[in-house]
């Protein structure tokens, strides 16, 4: 292996005022550690003060195999390092909190088990190093343990070996009390700024993140998508197969107010407009309900300023009603005021983490009743796959899983199920929008293909005038129904009946901390 080569560089524009600067030459040059080769990382250390973390290689690779890295060859394993400093949080908390109960003066030794975020240590230290044996010793101070590690190409990787320091525990519990001392602040720092240079790669107005609470980051493991991800054997309407309107609307697209309302053929399927039918109109809608050509309609967003200009309309803000977009294929173009959810978000969004709720979103701007916020994304996958990862995820974890059930009753007619959409590893900022069981944000669907009733947006809308920087939520277990008689999108035995479950001898429950008056009490069991 080689070996850490430092050179001392002297200015020589000023001698008498000549520092030593210490630059650690790379020991593998531009090589890293590649993620896939390895199980975990185990443990950290400041050496040289520089921080270094324990890799703990992949059984397939080389049994029993460890090896300590710097930083920078560590790039490919940011996602390993987070669930590292998370575990490490984790045992220094329970540690420190075993202290506090054992001792009324445990928090005099509390120090022992906090780092200092500003702390360098200039070398590898113990606290209990005079009783350290002379194996401990070397253990603590080795660079790989029953393995040598060499740059492979672009790629760090070890060969088993049995050459000293050889050991079977590896970390010990030496080189653990070591680690809960030394700083991992360049760590978190690193795993920050690739976080940051991931939100500002995404398209649309700038996202942000937030944590003024504690030392946790938005997961690394989660990819962020611009639309939804069909898993295997899942198939879609090919686009060039869509249907669009031919109609030949107005010029200027019927004065700037979207395509025209009387022969738009995207909306289909649109509901009806009850009120405004007429005797001759109510006998037939009656006596074919699927039969809605030429009964009054509406568009769904608001065309006028003065009237919330591209916000939902109340008919289909109250309606929870299914939005049908105009498409590529229609005679309008891309400018029609028709075509709202398609073009993306338009807002700008702030995870942040919150102070018992974990990560919450908000917006820096105040969103208008009805405004469109985003879409919610992830893996399109089938009803049986949704039951085996719920039955892996094991009851009382979070649920990332929406169903697209909007049309369920047409698809069992068809003796087909229903997809279901798992935000819980790709999506979109909305994953991380927290329940209220009084929500200022209410889900909708929105389709571009009248014909396909399997895939379709879920998107979210204002149900009121949001102020800047309010936390957004949503209901977890709204159902979508549509003519709702609180007319607030959320059925009205949620919200006018307070209704407190209890589990039964075997249930789990997840409690709700959403804080709204009326609140259920329990997310779900």
């Amino acid at each position: 292996m080689i070996d850490s080569l430092r050179t001392i560089c002297r200015s020589s524009a000023k001698p008498r005022a000549m520092k030593e600067v210490m630059v650690v030459v790379p020991r593998f040059g531009s090589a890293k550690v590649a993620q896939r080769e390895v199980d975990s990382l185990v443990c950290n250390r400041i050496l040289d003060g520089e921080e270094q973390y324990l890799v703990k290689w992949k059984r397939i690779v080389a049994p029993n195999a460890y090896s300590w890295h710097y930083l920078p060859e560590l790039t490919l394993c940011l996602a390993l390092l987070q669930d590292y400093l998370k575990a490490r949080r984790e045992r220094i908390h329970s540690k420190t909190s075993n202290l506090k109960r054992k001792s009324p003066h445990a928090e005099q030794r509390a120090h022992l088990y906090e780092h200092d975020p500003q702390s360098r240590s200039p070398s590898v230290q113990s606290s209990s190093s005079e009783s350290i044996s002379a194996k401990a010793q070397a253990l603590s101070l080795g660079e790989s343990y029953n393995c040598t590690v060499y740059p492979d190409g672009d790629h760090i990787r070890v060969r088993s070996s049995l050459r000293l320091p050889c050991a079977e525990r590896i970390p010990t519990a030496e080189m653990m009390a070591v680690a809960a001392t030394s700083s991992t602040r360049h760590a978190s720092h690193k795993i920050r700024t690739h976080i940051l240079k991931r939100l500002k790669a995404l398209p649309g107005p700038e996202i942000t993140y937030q944590n003024i609470h504690d030392a946790s980051d938005i997961p690394l493991r989660f990819e962020f998508i611009e639309a939804c991800v069909l898993r295997e054997g899942l198939t879609r309407v090919d686009p060039e197969t869509i249907v669009g309107c031919q109609k030949e609307c107005r010029p200027n697209m019927g004065k700037n107010i979207g395509c025209q309302l009387s022969i738009c053929e995207c909306l289909e399927f649109a509901a009806v407009q009850e009120g405004r039918l007429n005797e001759e109109q109510w006998v037939r809608y009656r006596s074919n309900p699927g039969d809605t050509a030429g009964l009054p309609k509406r568009f769904p967003y608001h065309t006028s300023v003065a009237q919330r200009d591209g916000c939902l309309v109340e008919f289909y803000l109250r309606g929870r009603h299914p939005i049908y977009e105009c498409n590529h294929r229609c005679n309008c173009g891309p400018g029609c005021n028709n075509r709202m959810v398609q073009h993306g978000r338009q807002l700008p969004l702030e995870i942040f983490k919150t102070k018992d709720r974990g990560w919450g979103l908000r917006c820096p701007l105040a969103i208008r009743k009805g405004q469109f916020i985003d879409t919610y994304r992830g893996e399109i996958i089938t009803d049986e796959e949704a039951d085996r990862r719920e039955a892996r995820s094991g009851k009382g974890k979070e649920s990332y899983l929406y169903a697209l059930d909007k049309f369920e009753d047409e698809l069992r007619e068809r003796e087909e199920a229903p997809y279901v959409v798992d935000g819980e590893h790709k999506g979109g900022p909305t994953r991380f929008m927290n329940h209220s069981c009084d929500p200022n944000v209410l889900q909708y669907t929105v389709s571009y293909n009248k014909y396909d009733q399997k895939v379709y947006d879920l998107a979210f809308f204002a149900r009121r005038d949001i102020p800047a920087n309010e936390e957004l939520s949503f209901d977890y277990l709204d159902k979508d129904e549509e003519d709702n008689e609180a007319g607030t999108g959320v059925l009205t035995s949620q919200v006018d009946d307070v209704e407190v479950w209890t589990p039964d001898d075997n249930g789990t429950v997840v409690p709700c901390r959403c804080g709204a008056e009326k609140c259920r009490k329990v997310l779900w069991t």
